[in-house]
């Protein structure tokens, strides 16, 4: 069954990115800038936040949002350059399974992903 993986390939590849963040922090030593995730197993909403003090500024965000709604991959947030239908097609999740939730209704027919 896809469910039983999409929690597994979400989890693995926000573990992937924190990895990466973080040594990208490491090496210039930027520590001031910390990233979390969120998993919600049982409602199927996984986040990954940025938080903390750029320059003099206190930063909190969600940087990615993703929910399973209805057996499909609704990506509802992404502020980063992760191309992340890339990822999700690289494990085998269909194009018409995948929803840019950000997207509208209307516009969301233009793409080659699932319409919500």
């Amino acid at each position: 069954d896809k469910l039983v993986d999409l929690p597994k390939i979400i989890k693995s590849y926000f573990s992937t990115l924190l990895s990466e963040w973080d040594d990208y922090n490491a090496a210039h030593n930027e520590t001031y800038l910390r990233h979390s995730v969120i998993f919600d197993d049982v409602n199927g909403r996984y986040q990954l936040l940025r938080y903390g003090w750029q320059e003099d500024k206190y930063v909190f965000n969600i940087s990615i949002q993703i929910d399973i709604i209805d057996d499909k991959v609704w990506i509802q947030r992404n502020t980063t350059e992760e191309e992340i239908v890339d990822v999700l097609a690289e494990n085998g999740v269909s194009a018409n399974d995948v929803v840019l939730g950000f997207v509208s209704p209307e516009l969301r027919k233009l793409y080659a992903f699932g319409a919500g």
